[in-house]
Parts: structure tokens; sequence; C-alpha cells
């Protein structure tokens, strides 16, 4: 999850390709789960990973798992960054 700017955030979901996923498919599945506008953005390394708007981090794992069928132990939640 990454802070925008004041109260906005968004959070990125990467790896998913790993479990031949596509990735187009998971983000209309945030899109319509979570009420939120999501899309497959490429990051400057040139992979590829769903954005999503909203500050979602507490239940997407959840979400994955039921959805998708992804190992609870394969999924990792990092904190943010913070800016100095």
């Amino acid at each position: 999850m990454s802070q925008r700017s004041k109260r906005k955030s968004t959070t990125t979901i990467v790896g998913l390709d790993l479990f031949e996923i596509k990735l187009n498919d998971a983000s209309k599945a945030c899109s319509k789960k979570f009420a939120c506008s999501s899309s497959v953005v490429k990051t400057p390394e040139g992979n590829e990973e769903v954005l999503v708007q909203g500050d979602i981090q507490e239940d997407v794992a959840d979400f994955l798992v039921a959805t998708f069928n992804i190992p609870e132990n394969a999924i990792v939640i990092e904190e943010p960054k913070k800016k100095k």
C-alpha cells in the first residue's frame, strides 16, 4: 500500500503471474469485490502488477485465497515505506 495524498491510498498486488493468473481478470475481480478502480500497470523493470485504489490491505489476502486458490502462506503483506 502506498499513500497518495492525505487520506487517499493505493494497494499494489504483485506476483499473481507466478500462479498463472491473468492480471486483467484479477484487476476486474478486485474492482467488483472492493467497489473501486483497479488496473494493470507496468513497472520500470518491465514487470506487470495490479494497482488497486484504496486501502484493501486487510481484506486482500482472504480475497486472493478464496477467489484464485492461492496458498495462504504464499501471500506476504508489506507495510508502506515512510516518506522522509
